[in-house]
């Protein structure tokens, strides 16, 4: 497993397939279903982290913008911290996220948004659960995205595991007690060696696949262990934003 990716696939979620189709649930295993998505919430970084990159978004009328962003990995005792920070552009304030997973299980998210003067306020906003479910920076991801909020849903599902990308995978479907929120239900493939998120296919409240997240390449640092290089996550009928990682600035 690669430094970024090992890092940001306990930090961010939600993947890839065909758009416009209905996704219905299937029979699947809960109580296996259970022990996986504990086993992935139960996941810290083995080392603190920076990287640095690039939101580089499609919006639906084509036009294109690129927000620069840093990410800090802290571990603490109980707990360890996922800071997210852009800079500010014309016409877009900049903004911080701070996601903290306790060892209890639990997950906060804090968010700073920059006011007319370019400072954060001193207090965040302290979302939980379905009130961070909003967009990060502007950005087709939502705080929730990077904080796999669908593994903390009752419901876990696993199903007939399946090849992605060469790698055998656990296949797991996540369902949403609240039926009416943004996804209604989350279906990832999980790579089975070191439970790294491979893919994923959100859907809407109607049952609409409507959003999608793709891996990219990866890439060779300087130290020869392979990077992801770059990921794609898109919104039905809205664009798409692609995350671009600095390898070399690491």
């Amino acid at each position: 497993m690669t430094r970024i990716f090992k890092a940001f696939a306990v930090a961010v979620a939600i993947v890839a397939g065909n758009l416009g189709f209905k996704l219905a649930a299937q029979e699947g295993d809960p109580v296996e279903g259970a022990r996986i998505a504990a086993e992935l919430r139960s996941i810290r970084p083995a080392e603190e982290t920076r990287w640095r990159g690039e939101f580089k978004q499609k919006a639906a009328d084509g036009s294109r913008i690129s927000i620069p962003v840093t990410c800090d990995i802290l571990i603490q005792s109980n707990r360890w911290l996922a800071s997210y920070v852009t800079q500010a552009l014309p016409g877009r304030m900049a903004e911080k996220l701070v996601i903290v997973r306790s060892d209890d299980g639990s997950t906060e998210y804090l968010h700073w948004q920059a006011g007319d003067d370019g400072a954060f306020p001193l207090e965040p906003r302290r979302l939980t659960g379905a009130a961070a479910a909003i967009p990060f920076a502007g950005t087709d991801f939502l705080l929730t995205d990077f904080g796999l909020e669908f593994l903390r849903w009752p419901t876990q599902k696993l199903l007939p595991g399946e090849m992605r990308r060469g790698f055998p995978c656990y296949v797991l479907e996540s369902v949403n007690p609240r039926p009416d929120a943004s996804y209604s239900l989350v279906r990832s493939w999980i790579e089975k060696e070191h439970l790294g998120l491979m893919l994923a296919e959100a859907v809407g409240p109607t049952g609409e696949h409507f959003k999608e997240f793709t891996a990219g390449s990866f890439v060779k640092d300087a130290e020869g262990n392979y990077q992801l290089k770059d990921m794609e996550m898109r919104t039905r009928g809205t664009g798409w934003t692609r995350l671009e990682f600095d390898i070399e600035g690491k």
